[in-house]
């Protein structure tokens, strides 16, 4: 199984079923970086995949290697769950504040498995990832990752920097890398709620920003 802590990837060849799937995983954290940006109710436009799935549709193949039908189910955010942290962190002024070790209080994850595709969003509470000391991740898998920037302008108005060039350049990634496919205007969706979820967390201080980034990891 694949998990995504934030995003997913284009398979380029047929796979094996994985022994542990990845997962996309989008941590956010407080550091000190000037950008400019669009409102997040204003939908910047997208790339999107050549070949886009359709959500929660079989798509017709088979895995050579198991005999599964593979599923091609598309990240959706109509399915997004939200679990509040019930022991909120204290927010540090932005003096203090240190790039890489600084987060917020929740995070976005999304799962994924050959057989089904992309599973519920979520937005839950910042927390340790656990891995196998045997993860294939730490041994042989490559990996991407992007950073996404967020800030508050002067009317107080939450704004993310180019989401859609992010999205562009991790589809095109994740295409290269045999990753599981995406919708990166889907995923720039959950991405906006996680931020709105912890937009208490967007520094407002000259040359500060809330950073977010979207990796694959092994479930």
């Amino acid at each position: 199984m694949v998990r995504l802590s934030t995003a997913p990837l284009r398979a380029l060849r047929t796979r094996a079923a994985p022994q542990q799937a990845p997962r996309f995983v989008v941590p956010a954290l407080a550091r000190s970086f000037r950008i400019s940006a669009a409102p997040l109710d204003k939908a910047a436009p997208t790339a999107q995949p050549k070949t886009p799935p359709v959500a929660g549709a079989p798509a017709g193949n088979v895995d050579l290697m198991t005999g599964e039908v593979v599923r091609n189910a598309d990240i959706d955010p109509s399915r997004l769950e939200i679990e509040l942290t019930q022991s909120p962190k204290t927010i540090p002024p932005s003096s203090q504040l240190t790039f890489g070790r600084t987060f917020t209080d929740h995070m976005l994850t999304i799962p994924w498995n050959s057989t089904t595709g992309w599973g519920a969003p979520k937005i839950q509470p910042y927390a340790p990832l656990q891995l196998d000391p045997s993860a294939t991740v730490l041994h042989y898998a490559p990996t991407l990752f992007e950073g996404m920037k967020a800030y508050k302008s002067k009317d107080g108005v939450a704004r993310l920097f180019r989401p859609d060039k992010n999205m562009e350049r991790m589809t095109t990634s994740a295409a290269r890398l045999a990753f599981p496919d995406f919708t990166g205007e889907h995923l720039t969706t959950l991405i906006k709620k996680l931020v709105e979820v912890d937009s208490k967390w967007i520094p407002t201080d000259p040359g500060t920003s809330l950073c977010a980034f979207p990796f694959p990891h092994p479930d």
